[in-house]
């Protein structure tokens, strides 16, 4: 994973997610090669924009057509509505604090990479109509990579059988939170 880390009293996470699509540039122009980092598929799985408040991510870097999705918790009702963003975490000190003592510790890492990260080949016709194939890597949403740990969590402890019930909003990936599964 790469980062771009701002604080919120100078730069927030919008000047992070900016300086990956102006500064970040995967094959800078007059170079003979890419940076291996920034390449996709070779390099990173995961870049966050990431300040005090909020974490957003992206799989692959393309310019000013780079795709950065939210990386967040939420808040609870009354914090913020609607869930979105962070709510203040007086235990780790900081909003985005989730990021680095849950998302990024070695088991929780691992189990990202070995049980959520998957290729999704999609098929298209260029303009000439001859069959294209593009590559994008899935890597979960926070709520989708939380949702999946409570749920597994839940079976292991209390067995087989029990119905849950998951919210998601629409257009937030319910669909892949289902497989994971």
């Amino acid at each position: 994973a790469t980062a771009e880390l701002k604080t919120d009293f100078t730069q927030d996470v919008n000047a992070a997610v900016d300086q990956y699509r102006f500064d970040r540039i995967p094959k800078p122009k007059g170079r003979p090669f890419a940076e291996p980092l920034l390449d996709f598929p070779r390099g990173a799985l995961v870049h966050f924009a990431v300040s005090c408040d909020e974490v957003r991510m992206s799989t692959q870097l393309a310019g000013l057509a780079t795709r950065f999705l939210p990386f967040n918790r939420g808040t609870p009702d009354g914090l913020g509505g609607a869930g979105a963003g962070n709510a203040p975490d007086d235990v780790l000190g900081y909003a985005t604090g989730y990021l680095w003592h849950e998302v990024l510790q070695r088991d929780a890492w691992l189990a990202v990479v070995g049980k959520f990260l998957s290729a999704q080949i999609s098929e298209y016709k260029d303009e000439k109509g001859k069959k294209r194939f593009k590559t994008a890597l899935l890597f979960p949403r926070y709520h989708q990579w939380d949702a999946v740990n409570r749920l597994v969590a839940a079976t292991l402890d209390e067995g087989v059988g029990q119905t849950y019930l998951v919210q998601h909003s629409a257009g937030s990936g319910k669909t892949r939170t289902i497989a994971w599964t």
